[in-house]
């Protein structure tokens, strides 16, 4: 005899309720190469998701995310605003926009794809830019996207 109210039969309607009692990462361990090209698809095709997620990365990143100095010299704050002013034009890897392009990438990758891996990547003062400059800041970002990653990978 059970108590009342405490419901123990795998007949009927509860019988083929399916329990999984794995976590968030083991239910989309299956799913996620799905669940990546529906998203995709779904900016491609879908006029409303593409608006959406574009309203997203424009509110999120605006039109850059920069630093802000916050120190007491001045003339240190104006050389590293110099710097910094030169070197996002040149720290993007692969040399197609600038660091706040890699910024709105990175944001977009994010929502359509749930993630992208950036690399910092030292690079030697003698290193010659596409443009024959030579680079001024010895430091530039690789996006690596997820196609980059094995999808049962879940840490580095």
């Amino acid at each position: 005899m059970t108590a009342p109210g405490i419901i123990l039969d795998h007949t009927g309607r509860l019988g083929d309720w399916g329990l999984n009692l794995g976590g968030p990462t083991n239910t989309l361990y299956n799913s996620i190469t799905t669940l990546r090209g529906r998203s995709r698809d779904a900016y491609r095709n879908n006029p409303l998701a593409r608006g959406g997620i574009d309203s997203f990365v424009s509110n999120l990143v605006g039109t850059d995310i920069s630093p802000r100095w916050q120190l007491d010299n001045a003339e240190q704050k104006e050389e590293l605003q110099e710097l910094w002013s030169y070197s996002v034009a040149e720290m993007d890897f692969y040399g197609t926009t600038d660091f706040y392009g890699q910024e709105e990438s990175v944001c977009r990758s994010m929502i359509t794809d749930g993630e992208v891996l950036g690399r910092i990547v030292d690079v030697l003062n003698d290193y010659i830019l596409p443009s024959g400059d030579r680079i001024l800041v010895p430091m530039q970002v690789q996006l690596l996207y997820i196609w980059h990653k094995p999808r049962t990978l879940n840490s580095w």
